[in-house]
């Protein structure tokens, strides 16, 4: 699970307006990972903690955690790799849920 924070405007908007910047925001976030475009790093906040599951194929699961600084420099430093190896996330089933000023993804 990706739960990414959609930084609210001025005024607070409508549960259906957060949702609609979140879905924009994902969409924007999705076209510059499948792009191998390292600036998909600059959409992560940097007090942000990213965790992560890795499910593999021998049923093993490792639960990952990370402060965002370290995983966006990771990000630019692998995101040439990546692309050389067509080594892409794909977001599956995303739903969107408002939480106060912001939408969990």
């Amino acid at each position: 699970m990706i739960a990414l924070a959609v930084n609210p405007p001025a005024e607070q908007p409508s549960a259906k307006a957060a949702v609609q910047a979140a879905q924009t925001f994902l969409e924007k976030f999705v076209a510059l990972g499948l792009a191998f475009d390292p600036a998909m790093a600059d959409l992560y906040s940097d007090g942000a903690v990213i965790k992560s599951k890795r499910i593999y194929p021998n049923g093993h699961v490792r639960d990952l955690s990370m402060p965002a600084p370290l995983y966006k420099e990771l990000i630019r430093k692998t995101m040439p790799l990546a692309k050389l190896r067509g080594d892409i996330s794909r977001l599956l089933d995303c739903s969107y849920t408002p939480e106060g000023e912001r939408v969990r993804i």
